[in-house]
């Protein structure tokens, strides 16, 4: 499995402590949650893409992500481009119906949202050891069923890229290859080859995942113990420096600039 592949390789961010990478990634989360800044949510994907050749995780992951989510992506803007209360300035009509530019601008800024979350996954997932991640968490004494179910969904990302490059390789040893169709032929009739195989050997995943674990006694009131010694380096503090500065500037970027100004934060 390629990410575990990743997980092994050795670099700056491969070096972090898991509660470090955790931590970043949820200052990380919590400021893209937070705007709905166009501008502010590119600058934020271009930091998360520029650690991607740091911690060797390849590109093509990135254009996984972005194939599977494109779908989702033009119906959000869709819908908000029809329903958004505060469109004003109409493109054009479906019937009655305006599409607007607040409406189309809301729902691209909301895609951006979502795709900034998303690109952060990878660079814990892929660069952290399931043993290593669940020791950082078990350091903070949270409960073990908690750190179970945090370090299997962590690792569902990898797991459905593995998952999808295969059934891609697959169907294009039997003639279905969409790198050959246009973008609308690939909505209708491309990905379905691809993601019913998909969803149903992640359901035969999920099952022996079920008996393996209750086969293991899992849930025995018992004193676990983990090989994996979680300590914080100077490697870690200075990048809790770095990211506690970039993300409090842009924090107070945020906060010192009215929203109706400079359009940071839309209200409801």
């Amino acid at each position: 499995m390629e990410a575990l592949r990743l997980a092994q390789l050795d670099s700056v961010v491969h070096r972090l402590n898991p509660l470090t990478k955790l931590f970043i990634m949820l200052l990380y989360w919590g400021t893209a949650l937070f705007t709905f800044n166009i501008p502010v949510l590119l600058m934020m994907m271009s930091l998360a893409l520029l650690l991607y050749p740091v911690a060797h995780i390849p590109l093509r992951i990135l254009r996984v992500i972005l194939t599977i989510m494109s779908a989702i992506f033009v119906i959000f803007i869709v819908i908000n481009g029809f329903m958004f209360y505060g469109g004003k300035t109409p493109l054009f009509y479906f019937f009655k119906w305006p599409f607007t530019l607040e409406g189309m601008i809301f729902g691209f800024a909301v895609c951006l949202k979502i795709l900034s979350v998303v690109m952060m996954i990878p660079l814990l997932t892929s660069t952290t050891t399931l043993p290593k991640l669940m020791a950082g968490l078990a350091a903070i004494r949270l409960p073990y069923k908690f750190i179970f179910t945090f370090g299997v969904a962590m690792r569902l990302v990898p797991l459905v890229m593995s998952t999808y490059f295969d059934i891609m390789a697959s169907q294009r040893l039997r003639g279905h290859d969409i790198a050959e169709m246009n973008y609308f032929k690939r909505l209708l009739k491309g990905y379905v080859p691809l993601f019913i195989p998909l969803v149903l050997t992640l359901l035969r995943r999920t099952a022996d995942m079920d008996v393996a674990i209750e086969s293991r006694g899992f849930g025995a009131p018992v004193e676990r113990t983990y090989l994996e010694d979680i300590r914080p380096t100077r490697i870690d503090i200075v990048a809790l420096g770095i990211s506690t500065v970039v993300f409090g500037s842009i924090f107070y970027y945020l906060f010192t600039h009215h929203a109706s100004q400079m359009g940071l934060i839309i209200q409801f």
